[in-house]
Parts: structure tokens; sequence; C-alpha cells
């Protein structure tokens, strides 16, 4: 019964001191409580920091997305060029297209074509920009059309936007 009454008054005590100094306790917690807010503002300011980080990551990611896309494309247009029987250049130097390297328009055309479509895909998902509209205004003439894909006025016409993309996919040097 001893050890109760012994804790009951250091319990008593306690909360008769708490009392006593209730100005004191209170300053104490708004003191923590403004260093809690404080330091909820400093992380909502770094978290937000870090999304428009991520944003502009994403963001150039998806350039390189494109960009790649564009040199697969150009890659595999100048294999259909060399290997098309009416527009490659090797007509004009041998008067033919060697039956080995004519064997691989098919493959390259169709290479392409997957590439084209996943090119018109990545523009779809992209946000509107100057830049996507060139590259869009440069898919329509060449798009129902395969042969014009192969052609060299195709590389030609492709290489201002390759250079235009290119910035945008570049990681920021730190």
């Amino acid at each position: 019964m001893r050890e109760e009454s012994g804790a009951h008054m250091d319990f008593q005590s306690i909360v008769c001191a708490l009392d006593r100094h209730s100005g004191l306790i209170s300053a104490i917690g708004l003191i923590l409580a403004g260093t809690g807010l404080l330091l909820t503002l400093y992380y909502l300011q770094l978290y937000q920091s870090q999304i428009r980080s991520d944003k502009n990551e994403q963001q150039r990611l998806a350039w390189e997305r494109i960009l790649k896309l564009l040199h697969q494309i150009a890659i595999w247009s100048a294999a259909a060029n060399l290997s098309s029987a009416t527009r490659s250049p090797l007509i004009q130097q041998q008067g033919f297209v060697p039956p080995e390297i004519a064997a691989r328009y098919g493959p390259a055309s169709e290479t392409l074509f997957g590439y084209w479509l996943q090119l018109k895909v990545e523009l779809d998902i992209m946000p509107p920009s100057d830049i996507i509209d060139n590259i869009r205004t440069f898919i329509q003439p060449y798009d129902l059309n395969t042969d014009l894909r192969a052609s060299a006025q195709f590389g030609t016409d492709l290489l201002p936007l390759t250079a235009a993309v290119r910035p945008l996919a570049r990681r920021p040097t730190s």
C-alpha cells in the first residue's frame, strides 16, 4: 500500500509542478509546434523541387526516346534507299542494284516502318510544342508512301528535326 501511495504522491507532485509551470509548458509546446511547422515547410519545398526535377527528367527522357527513334529511322531509311530498285544510288553508279543488296529492301523498309509507327505513338503522348508540330508536319507527306521514306530527300528533310531534338534530349551537365 505504501508503494501505491508513493506512486500516487509522485504523480500528484508531478501534476502540481506542471500546473505551477503551465506557462512554461505552453511556451515549450508553441516552440515545438513552430519548429514542426518550419520543418514541414522545408520538406515541402524539397519535395516540390524533387517533383519538378523528376518532371524535367521525364520530359528529357521522352525527347531522348524521340531522338533515338529519329536516328533509327535515318539508319533504316538509308538502308532502304541503298537497296531500293527505284531509288538506289547504285543504279546510277553500276546501272543495277546487286541482288544481295536489293534483297535487303524488304527487311529494311519493314524495320523502318516499325520505327516510324513507334515515333508516331511517342508524338501522340508528348505535350504540344513547336518541335512536335514540325515533326508531325514532316510525317504527313511521308506517312502513306513507304517508298518515299526510302528517298534521299527523306534523309535531308530529317536532319533539321534531329538537330532540333538533340539539345532537348541532352543530359544537363553539372
